[in-house]
């Protein structure tokens, strides 16, 4: 499916009137046609068939006895919208010109990581004939990277290990209901609980898919995901996985997802399905949505 855009232009000139000033200092009414267009544009309208003008300024074209005096401007800087027209403004006129679809588009949360590293939006993916790994729910400042969730929803315990045997060295231990602000290291966690224990005692761990980038995330992780589950929810449903409950499509007031963040021997977090960071056995069964790091192609 094309995307189109729409680049709104604002030319802020110092025409005061339709009128023109003559030697003499004083505006008489033109008794010609005036209009504008955009540099690299061509004009046919009036009975006029101009071709492409490269230049700003003012040009007068006589054709079948009429006069156009045509103003030429210079395209100021754009900013990208979601439509395919150029609107030039300015006092004399208002001329919308159709373009192609030349911009380069912007990726966004919720658009959906392939497994041939392209992305595609949620709209042109049922016709792409690619195969989804993931849906995007954060990207870098620098967008040149991003955090992917799994369509798939998996179930299992933190830990079955009992005392000690299931505190899991090298990753978090949170406190009552306070975590670290910058806690993003879910790769670094998860290897830590893999390389702490057999799948016998961390089965949560093991059943990550870590030999292909996936891993369990941290709590900041899986809040940064509740944020934007109104965005990411649909494209989890095109992709023929399974979304967050909501309100809106029947939400389980039991459904929690696991973090890689531990309470103490027998307790780890959950975020809940409201939202909110909970400590619960180790040995409960929650849900899982693992996540990726993926690289950005440039569009």
């Amino acid at each position: 499916m094309t995307t189109h855009y729409k680049i709104y232009i604002t030319l802020i000139l110092l025409l005061a009137s339709l009128s023109i000033c003559g030697q003499d200092g004083f505006s008489r009414t033109s008794a010609f046609l005036e209009d504008t267009i955009c540099v690299g544009e061509s004009y046919n309208k009036n009975g006029f068939n101009i071709p492409r003008q490269d230049m700003p300024g003012l040009f007068i074209f006589s054709q079948h006895g009429q006069e156009l005096h045509l103003y030429v401007f210079p395209t100021p800087r754009i900013q990208i919208l979601a439509s395919s027209d150029v609107v030039c403004e300015n006092p004399v006129s208002l001329v919308v010109i159709s373009i192609n679809d030349t911009v380069p588009r912007k990726i966004k949360i919720g658009d959906i990581a392939c497994t041939d590293g392209s992305v595609e939006t949620p709209e042109s993916f049922p016709t792409s004939g690619k195969t989804a790994q993931g849906v995007i729910f954060w990207i870098s400042s620098d967008e040149t990277y991003s955090w992917v969730a799994s369509p798939n929803v998996e179930t299992e315990t933190w830990g079955k290990g009992a005392g000690t045997d299931s505190l899991t060295p090298d990753i978090p231990t949170v406190l009552g209901w306070c975590w670290p602000s910058i806690d993003t290291a879910g790769f670094q966690n998860t290897v830590a609980m893999k390389n702490a224990g057999p799948q016998s005692i961390f089965p949560l761990a093991w059943l990550a898919d870590l030999d292909n980038g996936w891993f369990i995330p941290t709590i900041t992780q899986m809040l940064t995901m509740y944020a934007v589950i109104p965005i990411i929810n649909n494209s989890f449903v095109i992709v023929g996985g399974t979304p967050f409950p909501t309100h809106l499509n029947g939400m389980d007031v039991d459904w929690y997802f696991w973090a890689s963040a531990q309470h103490n021997s027998y307790e780890a977090i959950v975020v809940g399905y409201d939202g909110a960071v909970y400590t619960t056995p180790k040995l409960e069964l929650w849900n899982l949505r693992q996540i990726r790091y993926f690289p950005l192609p440039t569009l």
